[in-house]
């Protein structure tokens, strides 16, 4: 009876470890992500690359989203006067209060809309431009969301700049605007501004002053009121398609006089 007994607790602990063993057995045959062969596994997302040019910008840094990660290659070209840049092939460029005109008829002074393929005027331009701040009594809070050095072969050192801003009217300090514009400017201009109006103008040659700026209509492409553009809208602003191509298309601009 003893020796049974021996027997059978030798047959009870050899099944049990037969059961243990199948046990492991079966947790590693379960599904465990296995390293791929760059090295992420396989149920994991594939790790972003760290070209600057795939990474995501982080919401306190819209200088991240370069112009140049939108694809321009199909865009048309638009040229006045001395001047041309590139848009979107679905957008138009229509002149102000002139039917039918065209670069060729269009006199020196024409205003051009350039409108997105959803009907919005969110941008214009002026090859030349007689724009000045009489009656515009305001003082302006400015913050710089994005400011790069403009490379169009002009007459002076030129920007492109985007703002948020606050104006407010004299007196009684009533804010009368809380908005966003994004523009090309003379760069000696915009340092001298202080809390004054001013005309956005740049200097294609010496003696010319163009403007090439958004309208209010930009921060409504995008579903914000302009007139009410805090630090968050501003932020939803620079991380639209419609800031990036209109970015692109001021960038891309250049004169075919060169002004130096």
């Amino acid at each position: 009876m003893k020796t049974s007994c021996r027997t059978l607790n030798i047959f009870v602990i050899t099944a049990s470890l037969a059961l243990l063993s199948a046990g492991c057995s079966a947790v590693e045959d379960e599904e465990v992500p296995k390293p791929s062969a760059s090295g992420t596994t396989a149920t994991q997302t594939p790790a972003t690359s760290s070209s600057p040019s795939s990474q995501s910008p982080g919401p306190s840094t819209p200088a991240a989203t370069p112009a140049h990660n939108v694809d321009t290659s199909d865009w048309k070209q638009f040229a006045f006067q001395n001047l041309s840049f590139k848009y979107p092939k679905t957008w138009v460029i229509s002149a102000e209060d002139c039917k039918n005109c065209s670069p060729e008829t269009a006199n020196p002074y024409t205003q051009w809309n350039v409108i997105t393929d959803h009907g919005f005027i969110v941008a214009t331009f002026n090859a030349n431009d007689a724009s000045d701040t009489d009656g515009d009594m305001d003082s302006y809070q400015r913050t710089v969301l994005e400011r790069i050095e403009h490379d169009g072969k002009f007459a002076t050192d030129t920007v492109f700049m985007a703002e948020r801003f606050v104006s407010t009217a004299p007196g009684d300090g009533v804010k009368t605007h809380d908005s966003f514009v994004m523009f090309v400017g003379d760069a000696q201009r915009v340092e001298d501004r202080g809390s004054q109006p001013a005309v956005s103008v740049f200097h294609p040659t010496k003696d010319q002053y163009a403007m090439f700026e958004s309208t209010t209509q930009l921060p409504e492409a995008v579903g914000i009121d302009p007139d009410d553009v805090d630090e968050q809208a501003a932020q939803l602003i620079l991380e639209s398609p419609e800031y990036q191509q209109v970015k692109a298309m001021m960038l891309s601009l250049e004169t075919t006089t060169a002004g130096k």
